[in-house]
């Protein structure tokens, strides 16, 4: 009976994989997130401890995976499963504590919602991590829905910020060992027009001269014109364009000097304005 019990004992040690022995230092986790996918660059610092693999869980119907152990590209098995992508690597020859890195795209988290999108993902453990760090980046020229951000983002992140282009959040935790879920919620912020602007500018100048020149007109104080001044003006009126000092004189039944008086006082006042045009003038309304 002993010698049995004895022979189960070392069959089980044969038979029970030491993948489970692991324990992660750090999970670092970034998801950049452009027309409906998302870009992921994923770091991890493993404590080993005598395992022959490791089991990675990443989100379904990922891309171009690029795994590497140690910066030393490695061959995993993938199998998807509900709800992940369960990445599966050998780690023989290895003795001593590592690095894995692995960068993949994919469209599976990210969920068009109207004129919104709703990015939510599973970050899945099957051991402990001491630290987690998991960056989201939105997409240029998007931002979060309401200024009350834990209305449309969980959980609360730690801190959120921009690089310049992109609206940033940062989830951290410590000592996690279950399942970290995030989800948010964004739309395309509201564009500028900027011609429109350039529109709005170019017409200004010409606006302000239009209404300057109106309002001086309204704001001229009526000039009280007399006699013969009043006949010049009638004269001046009837042409749509500059009229010659000459055309003048034949229409008034007064001198020369006096009509030259006249036009002179009209100027002081205001009232036209005289052109020099070789040996006469030409004669306008203001």
């Amino acid at each position: 009976m002993f010698i049995r019990r004895l022979a189960i004992f070392f069959l089980m040690l044969v038979l029970i994989p030491a993948a489970s022995a692991l324990e992660f230092y750090s999970y670092d986790l970034e998801a950049v997130l452009d027309k409906g996918i998302a870009s992921e660059q994923l770091e991890i610092f493993v404590k080993y401890d005598s395992g022959r693999k490791i089991i990675l869980f990443l989100p379904p119907d990922i891309e171009e995976l690029d795994l590497k152990i140690n910066d030393r590209a490695t061959s995993c098995e993938q199998e998807l499963i509900r709800g992940a992508t369960k990445i599966t690597c050998p780690l023989a020859g290895i003795d001593s504590d590592y690095f894995i890195t692995a960068s993949f795209k994919t469209e599976y988290p990210v969920v068009p919602l109207h004129n919104k999108r709703i990015f939510k993902q599973t970050i899945r453990f099957n051991f402990e991590t001491e630290e987690l760090r998991f960056r989201l980046k939105l997409p240029e020229g998007y931002v979060i829905i309401s200024e009350d951000i834990n209305k449309y983002v969980t959980p609360e992140p730690t801190s959120v910020y921009s690089d310049g282009r992109r609206i940033i959040l940062l989830f951290e935790r410590e000592n996690l060992s279950r399942d970290f879920e995030v989800s948010a919620i964004y739309e395309q912020a509201q564009q500028v027009n900027y011609w429109y602007i350039l529109l709005l500018l170019l017409l200004i100048p010409p606006t302000y001269i239009f209404y300057r020149k109106k309002l001086r007109r309204k704001s001229k104080p009526k000039v009280r014109l007399l006699g013969d001044e009043a006949r010049v003006v009638d004269i001046i009126k009837q042409y749509k364009e500059p009229i010659r000092q000459k055309q003048i004189e034949k229409q008034v039944d007064f001198s020369k000097a006096k009509l030259s008086r006249v036009l002179r006082h009209l100027e002081e006042r205001g009232v036209i304005k005289r052109i020099p045009h070789g040996t006469t003038n030409y004669i306008e309304l203001r």
